[in-house]
């Protein structure tokens, strides 16, 4: 491992961080610009200030690097305002909503890390396929239109657009709001109702998640639901290792980031998962290899060795393990692997170029 990658791995780890290591690695004359662009382009450059700060080191590096890293953690530490606002505005629209539904991700972590850490662009929430009618009404209902955000500038979805989204990707085209702040002009809202690449997969799962929903987001406007404790995890390792393991994500380079392993890492830390609640989940709702590969590699990256982790990935009995290295392409049901340690895989600047078919179906 370069000893770069080191280094962002470890400015990573906000919760616990070795002082030691991290000035051990500064002393070794890394190529700054090479870890301050790695750390933007995950979208860690406010936990990455922290874990300097916290460490007393930021002093040890250059200005650029610190004053870069400054100006990101003041901008999180705003748009997280501007976020907790946007989240009022929507227990206003989800207040008396006749279905189930649970905010995912962000909604509920924004109030989990400390101020200027995190930032989300856009709002999920898990609903049932049925249920998508009812909502887009309502926020359509309170301004809301979809399309996407291009430049800063609202651009409409076709209707073409809007059909196929919510038959092949399992997610409803953006539902976007002109909010017109300065930390946040728009309000993004994308509807979900799979866990998988597809719309006709997962849905026994979510069905089973929006059972078991909690009232666990506090706004100032009233309470927002998300997924139980075990289902909220689930749900994260399912997100990761959908985008992780198919083509078209390792084809546009956004298939694996390091703000999503935090995002776990931070309720690793925080002592939020039970795992044997977990497995036994996990083992209901069929997401055995999701949850796998994302802890599995999760330890990788942040150094982990937890015994109690360990039992529940070993208890996950998976016998067949070359999903670990498989990428998925959906439009010809073609199987891709790759050959390399996941940690150079993870950083590597052109994944796709790597990849070999190994199974055609």
């Amino acid at each position: 491992m370069r000893h770069e990658y080191e280094l962002i791995l470890e400015l990573c780890k906000f919760v616990h961080s070795d002082k030691e290591r991290i000035q051990e690695l500064l002393n070794q004359r890394p190529d700054m610009p090479l870890v301050l662009g790695n750390i933007l382009f995950h979208r860690m450059g406010g936990v990455a200030y922290e874990t300097l700060k916290k460490t007393d080191l930021l002093s040890a590096t250059n200005r650029e690097f610190r004053n870069t890293l400054e100006a990101i953690y003041t901008s999180n530490t705003e748009k997280t305002t501007a976020y907790r606002e946007a989240l009022s505005l929507l227990s206003d629209v989800f207040s008396d909503i006749p279905i189930r539904y649970a905010f995912l991700k962000g909604a509920y972590l924004c109030s989990i890390y400390p101020v200027g850490l995190r930032t989300s662009n856009d709002v999920d929430v898990l609903i049932s396929k049925e249920s998508t009618g009812i909502v887009s009404e309502r926020l359509r209902e309170c301004g809301f239109r979809q399309g996407h955000i291009r430049n800063g500038v609202f651009v409409p979805a076709t209707r073409a657009e809007i059909i196929s989204s919510k038959m092949n990707r399992g997610e409803t085209v953006p539902f976007v709001l002109d909010l017109g702040k300065t930390h946040m002009r728009y309000l993004e809202v994308d509807l979900n109702f799979s866990l998988d690449f597809q719309a006709k997969e997962g849905t026994d799962s979510v069905e089973a998640m929006l059972k078991a929903t909690i009232p666990a987001i506090q706004t100032e406007k009233g309470s927002l639901y998300t997924l139980s404790s075990e289902d909220f995890v689930a749900h994260l390792c399912a997100h990761l290792y959908k985008e992780a393991t198919t083509y078209p994500w390792v084809a546009m380079n956004r298939d694996l980031s390091l703000y999503k392993f935090s995002d776990l890492y931070l309720l690793y830390e925080h002592r939020s998962i039970n795992w044997k609640l977990l497995k036994q989940r996990v083992v209901e709702l069929g997401l055995e290899k999701e949850c796998y590969y994302t802890f599995r590699n999760l330890c990788i990256l942040y150094h982990i060795f937890d015994d109690d982790m360990e039992a529940m990935l070993t208890g996950l009995s998976l016998e067949d393990m070359s999903f670990m290295k498989q990428i998925y392409r959906p439009e010809n049901k073609t199987y891709y692997q790759y050959d390399m340690e996941y940690v150079d895989w993870f950083f590597c600047p052109d994944r796709v170029s790597h990849l070999k078919e190994v199974l055609s179906t």
